[in-house]
């Protein structure tokens, strides 16, 4: 498989598993929710951030189909028709990532603008902020605590050095001890480590509009749980909200990405209030039924994306067959390429087993080698009958490289044709017995073959 295929499949496939995990997500956390059990969704909704980022069902799928456990052996092979394709989307990704890209870095300078100029908070600030820090468990100094001109409400910020910035001002002591319950809580739940893993995800997964809606629902959850702590330790949801109401709204430019903060519209505020006063009037759950719910999720989950990665696999591969077929027959009307035969080899030849992927019992078999200048690629021994054909489909790169495309009979005699860039031909059978197909370069260069051949 040439690399782009690769990419792509990686890509599309993990996408795809990440969005299916959310949509599952959404779904049972619409009762869980409802039923107490936030905490448990909260730790999913970090874990489902693997998934858009690792690829597990692509590993799973390429180690059961090298080992022909399903789809014949042909998952993920190529045609030219797929090859230009991917050689179209892989550019369209590359530019659309890098706009993203480039949106972030803005979003960055933006943010690094407004930092400049903050300053040491006075003592009273600074010891409340010290005091919060005991309460809560966090060592002194793992968080630095500034005052800035540029913002207008606090927030924090620094995935590797972590900072609460505050406006300018004077603020009473119940203010500050909730602004600052309100960021620290955010440092503890590692809020700033999930948003900048969203923020990847979105470069990396910009062309799903799942991604998008991925990156809402994490900042609105890592807002919904931290009130929700925070409401739970100080007594009540009345006064912190109300703090969270008299902040002034500002700086929404930094809003979803690198930062957290205490307010960024009256809209989500909004919505934060609603969810508190539903989660005050449910139980704590016991940690059974948490268990319960975990396993209900990690079960409802596993099947769901398992079977539309089942689909997405099946739909490739009837691609692969529908294109493979036009492949041939679009090759089978070019030019005639002429047949030889040898018997005897070039002593200074060296010849070498490639790999394979694929059951000639069950579709075609597939190589991708890399032949240096006088060497012989060839494959395993094989079974083939008398009147049947082989046909071999090879790519050549470099494509003005002509190297020798062919099948050793039984007896070891070589027939092969000549050709570069791509090569069919189907090699007639007059006699039983086990054969091997190979790519023979005397170029000067080291060239690249890639492709398939079946026995009929």
């Amino acid at each position: 498989m040439i690399w782009t295929t690769n990419f792509l499949v990686v890509l599309v496939l993990t996408s795809l598993t990440g969005s299916v995990f959310l949509f599952l997500w959404f779904l049972l956390g619409l009762v869980l929710d409802r039923l107490g059990f936030r905490n448990i969704l909260y730790t999913f909704l970090k874990i489902l951030t693997i998934f858009f980022v690792v690829p597990v069902v692509y590993l799973f799928f390429l180690t059961m189909d090298g080992g022909d456990a399903i789809y014949r052996g042909v998952l993920f092979l190529q045609t030219p028709q797929t090859v230009t394709a991917m050689e179209f989307c892989v550019p369209l990704w590359i530019c659309l990532a890098f706009l993203m890209f480039i949106r972030c870095v803005v979003l960055w300078i933006r943010l690094q603008i407004n930092l400049r100029g903050c300053f040491v908070c006075d003592k009273m600030q600074r010891d409340c902020f010290r005091e919060i820090c005991e309460e809560l468990g966090i060592k002194e100094k793992r968080v630095r605590l500034r005052f800035s001109y540029r913002t207008e409400v606090p927030f924090l910020i620094g995935t590797f050095r972590p900072m609460v910035v505050l406006p300018v001002g004077k603020y009473d002591g119940s203010a500050l001890r909730t602004i600052f319950h309100h960021e620290l809580t955010h440092y503890l739940h590692r809020d700033l480590w999930l948003k900048d893993a969203a923020m990847l995800i979105l470069i990396i997964h910009c062309w799903n509009p799942v991604v998008w809606w991925y990156n809402i629902i994490v900042r609105r959850w890592c807002e919904y749980a931290c009130d929700y702590d925070v409401c739970m330790r100080m007594g009540g949801m009345k006064d912190y909200f109300q703090i969270i109401l008299n902040c002034v709204e500002g700086n929404n430019r930094m809003k979803g990405f690198l930062s957290t903060q205490l307010f960024e519209d009256k809209h989500e505020l909004l919505r934060r209030v609603k969810r508190m006063e539903r989660y005050r009037n449910i139980k704590v759950r016991t940690k059974v039924q948490m268990g319960l719910a975990s396993i209900l999720l990690v079960a409802a989950s596993t099947v769901s994306v398992y079977a539309a990665s089942t689909e997405a696999a099946e739909g490739y591969v009837k691609l692969y067959e529908a294109t493979e077929v036009e492949a041939e027959e679009s090759l089978m009307e070019g030019k005639e390429l002429i047949e030889y035969v040898e018997t005897e080899v070039n002593p200074a030849i060296v010849e070498e087993l490639g790999e394979t992927q694929g059951n000639l019992a069950r579709s075609a078999v597939s190589f991708d080698w890399t032949v240096p200048t006088d060497y012989i690629k060839k494959t395993s021994l094989f079974s083939a009958k008398s009147g049947g054909s082989i046909s071999v489909t090879a790519y050549i790169d470099p494509i003005d490289k002509v190297v020798k495309v062919g099948i050793i009979e039984p007896d070891g005699t070589r027939r092969y044709v000549k050709g570069s860039d791509t090569v069919f031909h189907t090699f007639a059978l007059d006699e039983s017995g086990y054969y091997r197909v190979y790519i023979e370069n005397e170029t000067g260069t080291t060239v690249y073959a890639s492709g398939s051949y079946n026995v009929r």
